[in-house]
């Protein structure tokens, strides 16, 4: 619960800025940056932004990697249930574990999907 608060409050620095607002004051900002790590953004941690080739790219793996990984936990624990009757669909270990995986990646992704809409000018006028 407090990792995801953690992502949250250090997610907020950066929209508020970019949205052409003031940095948090200095002795919190020192804290929000120690909280970064929590963010769980893999881009931002290995800095792969110049080697992965740009936003979009980020954007795409950031929503389809973790979509697809979901996926076919779904169809592996839905074919182990059909032809191996191994017990109800959601009481897998592999299930939760691909839930609580969810719930920590959430706020990363929602942060990305939603900075692809932050647009201040366009191209063309």
């Amino acid at each position: 619960m407090l990792t995801i608060t953690y992502q949250i409050i250090s997610g907020l620095s950066t929209v508020h800025s970019f949205r052409g607002g003031n940095d948090y004051p200095p002795p919190f900002d020192e804290m929000v940056g120690m909280l970064k790590v929590f963010a769980l953004d893999v881009f931002e941690m290995f800095q792969l932004n110049c080697v992965a080739g740009g936003f979009v790219t980020k954007l795409l793996v950031s929503t389809l990697l973790p979509l697809g990984v979901c996926a076919l936990v779904i169809l592996v624990r839905l074919v182990t249930v059909c032809f191996f009757a191994k017990g109800p669909f959601l009481e897998s270990a592999l299930i939760q574990y691909t839930l609580m995986a969810t719930y920590f990646l959430i706020p990363t992704t929602s942060t990305i999907v939603c900075s692809a809409f932050a647009v201040s000018e366009f191209d063309n006028g």
